[in-house]
């Protein structure tokens, strides 16, 4: 497995690539792809079994767009594997085909401090056995961020579409399926102030 780490001043370009086997753990220099550089473009790439496209504390203003992301079907010590990991603000995440593994995942993850992103137009396919996953979290302190039009298949288990704990998010227009429906599983589960 590989990692993949970019810190720099100014920004950082992928398009039209291919990138797999990225990450295997929460320590740095080990989730997958990681940007800690701000006004990075990640466009129209396919990325497949990876740990965490991970935008770190700088990586604010950074585009993710028209991607293909797979998360990695993985159960390891360290914790879940997450599809695209925010801790930054001002980040634009849309139009990505997002899927993720068949262990604890999370789609999109918003860390503690992480404001002002736009998750728009996503579609987010969510496919764990026997554990609790989510198709978008975010964590408590993660502020003013919007959720509109999403897309989120949710299948079996314990699954939630998503999960808001941080304050001021604005969800519109998302379409949340769950496949069964079972009794555990929700469509969005609100824990503070949200703008519905």
């Amino acid at each position: 497995w590989a990692k993949y780490f970019f810190f720099s001043f100014r920004y950082f370009v992928i398009k039209n690539s291919y990138l797999k086997n990225a990450g295997w753990s929460n320590s740095n220099n080990q989730q997958g792809l990681e940007i800690d550089t701000p006004n990075s473009i990640i466009i129209n790439n396919t990325i497949e079994e990876i740990y965490r496209l991970f935008l770190n504390t700088t990586a604010n203003n950074t585009l993710i767009n028209s991607n293909s992301i797979k998360a990695k079907s993985l159960g390891l010590a360290g914790g879940a594997a997450r599809a695209i990991f925010i801790r930054s603000s001002n980040n634009t995440i849309s139009s990505n085909s997002i899927v993720g593994g068949s262990n604890a995942v999370y789609g999109i993850y918003l860390d503690s401090y992480s404001s002002y992103n736009n998750i728009s137009f996503n579609t987010i396919n969510i496919s764990a056995a026997a554990i609790t996953s989510y198709g978008i979290y975010l964590d408590s302190q993660s502020i003013n961020n919007e959720i509109i039009s999403n897309t989120l298949d949710i299948w079996n288990y314990t699954q939630y579409g998503i999960m808001i704990i941080g304050n001021n998010t604005k969800i519109n227009s998302n379409k949340i399926n769950l496949h069964p429906v079972p009794t555990a599983s929700r469509g969005i589960i609100l824990g503070s102030l949200v703008d519905v």
